[in-house]
């Protein structure tokens, strides 16, 4: 086995001081495939400098994008499946962020079962959870139904607060958000997040990192 040494996750801003666990896996995963691809020669210093100033918000819409306002914190992020659900909440958790909660609604087309498991990661760590209607124009038109997904959150975890919005959803969450608490944006199609971000933007007049 083979050993390197490239840079430190606690200075990497894309790793939150290496709490946003995904973001770790994706760079290590990354790094691999480069390193050991035979047409490529890895610079260590290069990518260092690189990862030592790359943020969540310059790389990937979705991918754990922050917008601080008025003491607030709201997470944008692409989760859209039990998997990554688990890593957003775990991320959170590592940051001391305990019972925030969550915009969402979910694009995958998948049986019943899936949306058990979706309603299960999410009752898991996000109370209230506050619902809206699948995205426009989105590419999966069939995905899970909100009066699905709201049936099976109340049948595994019937302590669960839920709100529905259906008019201004981002405008109206962000204003359930109080100064000193994080609230979490998450599931919205990849295509439409940059949209999502700006509409969170314009509104809060935060600043995104």
């Amino acid at each position: 086995s083979e050993t390197i040494s490239v840079a430190n996750v606690k200075d990497m801003p894309y790793t939150d001081s290496g709490n946003i666990l995904h973001n770790i896996k994706n760079v290590l995963a990354a790094l691999g495939a480069v390193y050991f691809h035979p047409n490529i020669k890895l610079d260590l210093q290069k990518t260092k400098r690189y990862l030592n100033i790359l943020d969540t918000d310059h790389l990937v819409n979705g991918r754990f994008n922050k917008v601080y306002s008025n003491g607030r914190l709201i997470v944008i992020d692409y989760a859209h499946n039990p998997d990554a659900i688990r890593n957003l909440s775990a991320s959170l958790k590592k940051m001391g962020i305990t019972n925030p909660s969550c915009l969402t609604s979910i694009h995958e087309t998948r049986d019943r079962h899936f949306c058990e498991l979706i309603a299960k990661e999410l009752s898991a760590f996000y109370n209230p959870i506050y619902l809206r209607e699948p995205d426009p124009n989105c590419q999966c038109p069939n995905g899970i139904k909100v009066n699905d997904l709201i049936d099976a959150i109340k049948i595994v975890s019937p302590s669960t607060q839920m709100f529905f919005f259906e008019e201004n959803p981002f405008e109206r969450y962000v204003d359930t958000i109080k100064t000193g608490e994080c609230g979490v944006i998450l599931g919205a199609g990849l295509d439409y997040i940059p949209k999502v971000k700006a509409q969170v933007l314009d509104y809060v007049g935060g600043v995104s990192k």
